[in-house]
């Protein structure tokens, strides 16, 4: 994720998640509340992973 990830991005991923993957997305956003600087790190990388894995992008093109 980001370098610039608050509690208030990471609270949107998890919303966002949550219809995939229901209640875990709560345990999560907890724990990251509650983990110092490194554990956020980790929960944001996480996140990062189950927002690739899940929601993916979609390509949209862009007039040049």
């Amino acid at each position: 994720m980001a370098d610039n990830t608050n509690p208030v991005n990471v609270r949107q991923l998890c919303l966002r998640l949550k219809p995939v993957l229901g209640s875990q997305m709560d345990k999560i956003y907890t724990a990251y509340l509650a983990e110092d600087d490194q554990g956020k790190k980790q929960i944001e990388h996480y996140l990062g992973l189950l927002t690739a894995k899940y929601l993916p992008a979609k390509l949209v093109p862009h007039n040049i």
